[in-house]
C-alpha cells in the first residue's frame, strides 16, 4: 500500500509518507487497539463522530459505507492539526474530560450539531470549549474520486 502511493505520488513529502504509513500501520494494527486507531483516542473519536455525523451526496451517513481505513493521509493530517490546535489552546480546561469525548465534541460543537461541550454539565469551562470550538469554524467531509474521505 506505501509502495503504491510513493508511486502515485512520486512528489509526495518524506513526512506525508511517513503519515500515510503511519495511518496506513494503524489500520492494520486496529484489530488489536479495537476502536483506538492512531493511538490517539481523540483523535479515533473524532474521524469516527464525523464519519457517522457526515452524509453523502444521497444523503447517506458516510459510516455505512466508509471507515477510518478510508481516510485520505491529507484528511488525517488535518485531524490531527485540529486536534493539536484545539488541544493547545484549550489547555488545563481539558483536565479530567475523557479522550474519547473531547474527540466527539470537538467535531460536533464546531460543527454546531446541537451537542456538544456546553451540554456536558462542564459550566463556564464547557462555554469556554465551545469558543474554542467556534474558533476553529466547520469543517465537513467529502468522497473523492478516489473513493477516500477527504476533509473540506
Amino acid at each position: 500500500m506505501v509502495q503504491a502511493f510513493n508511486t502515485f505520488a512520486p512528489h509526495a513529502s518524506p513526512g506525508m509518507t511517513r503519515l500515510y504509513k503511519r495511518h496506513c500501520g494503524a489500520i492494520r494494527n486496529a484489530s488489536l487497539k479495537g476502536n483506538q486507531m492512531y493511538g490517539n483516542k481523540t483523535l479515533s473519536s473524532y474521524i469516527e463522530c464525523a464519519l457517522w455525523s457526515s452524509s453523502d451526496d444521497d444523503g447517506e451517513p458516510l459510516d455505512k459505507k466508509h471507515s477510518a481505513a478510508d481516510i485520505s493521509p491529507e484528511a488525517v493530517a488535518s485531524m490531527e492539526a485540529d486536534i493539536e490546535w484545539f488541544e493547545n489552546a484549550a489547555g488545563d480546561l481539558l483536565d479530567g474530560i475523557d479522550l474519547a469525548q473531547i474527540g466527539h465534541d470537538i467535531w460536533l460543537t464546531r460543527n454546531g450539531h446541537g451537542v456538544g461541550f456546553w451540554d456536558r454539565g462542564l459550566g463556564e469551562i464547557g462555554d469556554k470549549l465551545t469558543e474554542i470550538c467556534q474558533n476553529m469554524g466547520k469543517s465537513s467531509l467529502y468522497i473523492g474520486d478516489d473513493g477516500l474521505v477527504y476533509v473540506a
